[in-house]
């Protein structure tokens, strides 16, 4: 299994907000306290992509969430 990513981390909070601000609609959000087992910061470590198939992220976090949400909502086809 490889991890193909933008190669950074983000927060849920830039997540949602960017997703909102491509979409053109506000992001409602409701903060709640931390629950057991949550995961305080990820992001997809790119290195073994890399050496196997020599994977480098050109795509950014924005622009890959631009194309995915143009692919998701692409109504032709």
């Amino acid at each position: 299994v490889l991890n193909i990513a933008a190669g950074g981390s983000e927060t849920v909070n830039t997540l949602a907000e960017t997703i909102g601000r491509l979409l053109g609609r506000p992001v409602e959000r409701v903060h709640e306290p931390p629950r057991p087992g949550d995961v305080e910061q990820s992001w997809a470590d790119v290195s073994l992509a890399r050496e196997l198939i020599g994977f480098e992220p050109d795509t950014g976090f924005e622009e890959g969430l631009r194309l995915t949400i143009e692919s998701l909502t692409n109504t032709e086809g």
